[in-house]
């Protein structure tokens, strides 16, 4: 059966998201790979992982309404299943990875919540797949899981004033507003027209689309060229300020120069791994999260 022009522009929008998916994970493998420092590589992890899940959503796309299989078969229902515990998951690596880049870590009541609303949500839906559950309670299990998600992006929007970068900053914000914008229209859409799949596709690919483009943006950031612009201070008073070694300015002149972990420890005649260590104390004297805050913070 030929496909609709709804189902193309579907499918045209899902291979512009799911480019920009990979897109986000290229420039993170470059970011990691650059300077191999472990906040990237977790970031890399939750890529993968949602670019996974728009994966699982395509494919059921693909089989129910391209192929027009029924959701009784025990594929489509293993993908099916696969997508909820997916979505039931993505609540809790979400928060650990917003939590990771804020440097910060989950409080006991956070997590209880996270968890709990990720098997109450999870068990829901398999309830509903073999069973029979009334249209309210699944619609309640929804709200439950978009409820937890706007709480935990809610209290992460509190760090944006602390982020000086305006790139960093922006793609924070599509990263925080992504999910409080499309989740609700999502469950609205799919709701009140359940056999407009194309239609509930759509939004899903844009929810896909804007989510990369935020870690996109982010990625940018860490591969332009690190030099201050202007003259470092890095004289004995400032670095007593910031209680930063006469080893840690080295490297941030290293850093200054636009040179990666590798290159650096080569001219110090140390590891890459310490060079890398030595960062993350720097990071943690100066109070902030990125090169290019270092290098305008020592001018």
């Amino acid at each position: 059966m030929p496909l609709d022009m709804l189902s193309h522009f579907s499918l045209l929008f899902y291979s512009v998201a799911f480019a920009m998916c990979f897109a986000a994970l290229a420039l993170c493998i470059a970011c990691w790979l650059k300077e191999k420092e472990l906040w990237q590589f977790k970031t890399m992890l939750f890529i993968i992982y949602f670019t996974f899940l728009f994966f699982l959503e395509a494919l059921f796309f693909y089989l129910t309404h391209v192929m027009h299989l029924s959701e009784n078969r025990w594929y489509v229902s293993l993908f099916l299943m696969l997508r909820d515990l997916g979505y039931a998951l993505l609540l809790y690596y979400l928060g650990a990875t917003l939590n990771y880049i804020r440097r910060i870590s989950w409080k006991p009541s956070q997590l209880f919540l996270v968890i709990l609303a990720g098997i109450i949500y999870f068990a829901g839906t398999l309830v509903n797949r073999f069973g029979q559950m009334p249209p309210f309670v699944s619609s309640a299990m929804s709200l439950l899981l978009f409820g937890v998600q706007a709480y935990l992006l809610a209290n992460s929007a509190k760090s944006i004033k602390t982020v000086s970068e305006v790139r960093l900053r922006i793609s924070l914000i599509i990263v925080l507003l992504v999910p409080l914008i499309f989740l609700p229209l999502i469950m609205i859409f799919r709701a009140l027209m359940p056999d407009r799949l194309a239609l509930n596709f759509i939004l899903m690919s844009q929810f896909y689309f804007w989510l990369s483009l935020g870690a996109v943006i982010y990625f940018l950031q860490p591969l332009a060229i690190f030099r201050s612009g202007g003259e470092l201070d890095l004289s004995p008073v400032n670095r007593e300020k910031y209680g930063l070694t006469e080893r840690e300015a080295e490297i941030i002149r290293g850093i200054d120069r636009g040179l990666s972990y590798k290159e650096i420890a080569g001219e110090l005649k140390i590891s890459p791994n310490t060079v890398s260590n030595h960062i993350t104390r720097i990071y943690r004297k100066t109070g902030i999260r990125s090169k290019v805050e270092l290098l305008k913070k020592l001018q």
